[in-house]
């Protein structure tokens, strides 16, 4: 009986050496064999149970169960000496992760997570990491209570302070490494945007920064520079993210100038997604339970639209494509890992850094070979418009040679037809300055003929009033601009042909004449008001006195036209007093009535002043 209750014991005590790890073989201790329970227990009841489930490694991926855990890992210490190890918890998004250590005689609790962290907050360490202190020749039992939010893996493993320190620094660096090569692409694109103004590149910047974040928080590097809380808000950067990355691609891969269709459901993935960044925010189940689900859409349809673009002539789809099937090849493995369908390892977790860092290495390079491409497509377009202004300036010559050849064509018959119409004009002048010279010399035979001193007055005075015209067509035929004469020559002949007509050499008349260049109708205007004032003059002013002299004023200021003509005789002006009907105050103020804003005065101081002003602009 006693050989049975000792062989018992035996087999009891060998049985639980066989199932616990023995810590004194070594510093870092992995895939070691632990126990399992699903379901949210007391820790009393945990202690106790006896359902517990055997995991051949200290690894596990249950998925997306978002359930409460229990764990149980067993260690002894075979040696006679003391042994210090940490036991480390590998992720740091768990919600709250608890480490019970019981003693022979005590019991340990350490809280860590994320809803613990104020309390498990340790800068040494940026996982959860519980020391453990091992006696000589004894044996130790953790139980881990975890729950998560997310999906449920993880691992477990012990090390010494050393090997902890190692591998912490070899990670720091991988992970500085990491986000070392993001800021400096980052900043390179970053200045290129400024430089070429291409929204691809802010775009880049844009998804690699927010994907930055999202590793910073992967990696629990994130627990140092936010809370708690804070650190569930950040899960926002992934959809987030994938809004940059959607704008990326529908600009690098020209969508807006391919299809419009395509630019549509660009659009509306990207609204998605700036919508799911807010819900994740509210609720972050449901936020990623959306995410993920549009995820199965998203990714096919991307590399659908980047072949698409490739067989359009976008040449660097093909590096596009590429970085996305390098990307989505090791995500696939996080994918996998977080739905529990393959096992938890150091690969499967971060292989998706790495070929995230190739994505953006080559999207990188994708945009700079963008840069190469718009140079050549600028040389291209400036050869292009080179040629095309030769050919310009080509088709110009000859345009211009056909017509100066026209132009010459049509200037020689133009200037024929000119030369024709100035022979008609001056014959026209001509042949009318003879009919009215022809005219005056009837006038003149007739009133030799009459006896009436009255009538022949008449007739001499029609006679002066005809010949102020033909004379203006007799300068005109002598000019050679047959549209307008001299106002010197004008009126000084006319005052000359009225002296020598009237027979009045003893009157002298004193011209002060601007030389303007006068056309037709105010030519004969002017003409005929002078020959009725002067005339006037010569018959009525000079009969009582010995005085005989007539003033012909003509300025011209500011396009405004002056005549003043007046003599030093008698103020005996019968034909232009105020009360006056005589004809040819009738036709000087019809004269008047056809010139500009014209006005007029007659005075009477010493003589007879006649005064009249007008607005005159000279044809050019």
């Amino acid at each position: 009986m006693k050989l049975s209750f000792f062989a018992f014991l035996f087999f009891m005590l060998f049985s639980t050496t066989l199932n616990a790890l023995d810590v004194s073989k070594g510093s870092v201790f992995r895939d070691f064999p632990m126990h399992y329970l699903e379901g949210e227990y007391s820790f009393e009841v945990v202690k106790e149970a006896k359902e517990w489930k055997r995991l051949e490694t200290s690894n596990f991926a249950f998925g997306y169960t978002h359930g409460n855990y229990w764990f149980k890992l067993d260690f002894n210490n075979s040696s006679s000496r003391s042994v210090e190890l940490l036991l480390e918890f590998s992720e740091p998004f768990a919600d709250s992760i608890i480490f019970y250590v019981e003693d022979e005689d005590s019991l340990s609790v350490f809280p860590s997570g994320l809803a613990n962290i104020k309390e498990a907050m340790d800068d040494r360490y940026f996982l959860p990491t519980m020391p453990l202190e091992f006696q000589p020749n004894s044996a130790k039992t953790v139980y881990v209570n975890y729950s998560s939010k997310f999906t449920s893996y993880g691992s477990f493993a012990l090390y010494d302070n050393d090997s902890i320190y190692l591998k912490n620094m070899i990670r720091t660096a991988l992970f500085f490494f990491y986000f070392g090569a993001i800021a400096i692409m980052v900043a390179y694109n970053f200045f290129i945007y400024f430089s070429l103004r291409d929204k691809s590149y802010i775009y880049y910047v844009g998804y690699s920064l927010i994907f930055g974040l999202w590793i910073l928080l992967y990696s629990g590097y994130a627990i140092y520079f936010f809370g708690g809380e804070t650190i569930y808000s950040l899960h926002a950067s992934t959809p987030l993210a994938f809004f940059f990355f959607t704008l990326f691609s529908r600009y690098v891969l020209n969508i807006d100038r391919l299809s419009q269709k395509l630019k549509v459901i660009f659009n509306i993935f990207a609204i998605l997604l700036l919508l799911f960044s807010v819900i994740i925010l509210i609720d972050l189940k449901v936020g990623y339970f959306l995410t993920n689900l549009l995820g199965v859409f998203y990714f096919p349809f991307v590399i659908y639209a980047a072949i698409y673009a490739l067989t359009k002539g976008v040449k660097i789809a093909r590096l596009y494509i590429l970085a996305l099937g390098i990307y989505l090849l090791f995500m696939n493995f996080v994918s996998l890992l977080a739905m529990g369908l393959i096992e938890f390892s150091y690969f499967s977790k971060f292989s998706f850094i790495f070929g995230s860092l190739i994505e953006i290495l080559l999207f990188s390079f994708l945009l700079a070979y963008r840069i190469n491409e718009m140079k050549s497509m600028q040389i291209s377009t400036s050869k292009e418009l080179a040629e095309l202004k030769r050919n310009e300036a080509d088709k110009l010559k000859v345009d211009i040679a056909k017509s100066l050849d026209d132009l010459s064509i049509s200037n020689n018959r133009l200037k024929k037809a000119l030369s024709e119409k100035e022979f008609l004009l001056k014959e026209v002048y001509h042949r009318v300055k003879n009919n009215l010279q022809t005219i005056t010399s009837i006038l003149w035979l007739k009133s030799n003929k009459i006896e009436s001193s009255e009538a022949k007055a008449i007739l001499n005075d029609v006679s002066y009033r005809i010949q102020s015209m033909s004379l203006v067509h007799e300068l005109l035929y002598d000019s050679k601009n047959l549209n307008e004469i001299s106002s010197s020559e004008y009126i000084t002949k006319l005052t000359d042909s009225i002296i020598s007509s009237i027979s009045a050499q003893d009157i002298k008349i004193i011209k002060t004449i601007d030389d303007i260049a006068l056309d037709t109708d105010t030519a004969i205007s002017i003409g005929i008001i002078v020959v009725e004032i002067v005339t006037n003059s010569i018959k009525h002013a000079f009969k009582n006195t010995d005085s005989s002299l007539i003033f012909v004023n003509l300025t011209f200021i500011n396009y405004v036209m002056k005549i003043e003509i007046s003599d030093d005789g008698e103020c005996d002006n019968i034909d232009y007093n105020k009360n006056s009907t005589s004809l040819g105050l009738k036709l000087v103020k019809q004269m008047i009535k056809k010139l500009t804003e014209a006005k007029y005065s007659i005075t009477y101081d010493g003589g007879t002043k006649f005064y009249m002003e007008f607005v005159y602009v000279p044809p050019t």
